[in-house]
């Protein structure tokens, strides 16, 4: 019976629920913006180890307009994926928010998948298509356009060094678009990082 408990218990650690509550309210005197704006973000995260490789993470998020009480309220499973080693390469598949470098290229969800390889410096290629409209400094992505990205990164003292390489195929955009992306960033305080 002793081996029987033991074993529940383990199993009860192996998953993780948390969440988060966000209330927001804008006051907007500006008549193209639409005036006061109200809502309430929900966000409950499921995460947990499937064996010593491989763990999952799952989030479900609600948005309530608060405004009015017409119901236009929205519940996305806007991340699910799992993480884990296969051979020597750290892998990722499923829908997760993507930050490559400092993320004013390419920052937002996707779904797809990333290989990585490397200790000191690592390599690594994402493949997927857009999630969500995106519009980033040089990189502009409607849900379901391709996605590709293959980039290296390493840490030389306080500063880390990165060179990537984007491209979006459009599905629904005309044109495809093409970053070359190098440089250097390092962190000058909590909380506060500098990239250039």
């Amino acid at each position: 019976l002793g081996v029987r408990v033991a074993k529940l218990e383990k199993g009860a650690d192996a998953v993780k629920i948390t969440g988060q509550i966000r209330m927001r309210y804008q006051d907007h005197d500006d008549k193209y913006v639409g005036g006061d704006k109200a809502d309430l973000r929900t966000r409950l995260w499921v995460t947990g180890q499937i064996n010593d490789d491989w763990s999952y993470t799952g989030m479900l998020e609600s948005i309530q307009n608060i405004s009015d009480n017409v119901g236009n309220d929205t519940v996305e499973l806007n991340r699910a994926y799992l993480n884990g080693k296969l051979g020597g390469m750290d892998v990722q598949v499923g829908r997760w928010d993507e930050v490559t470098a400092s993320g004013a290229v390419y920052d937002t969800w996707l779904d797809g998948l990333k290989v990585s390889y490397g200790k000191d410096v690592k390599v690594f290629a994402l493949a997927g298509k857009g999630a969500d409209s995106y519009t980033g400094l040089d990189i502009n992505c409607e849900s379901n356009d391709r996605v590709y990205i293959v980039g290296a990164e390493t840490k030389v003292g306080p500063v880390d060094v990165f060179a990537n390489w984007f491209r979006a195929e459009g599905v629904l955009a005309t044109v495809d678009q093409e970053v070359y992306d190098i440089g250097l960033g390092m962190d000058v305080a909590k909380d506060l990082r500098l990239t250039f």
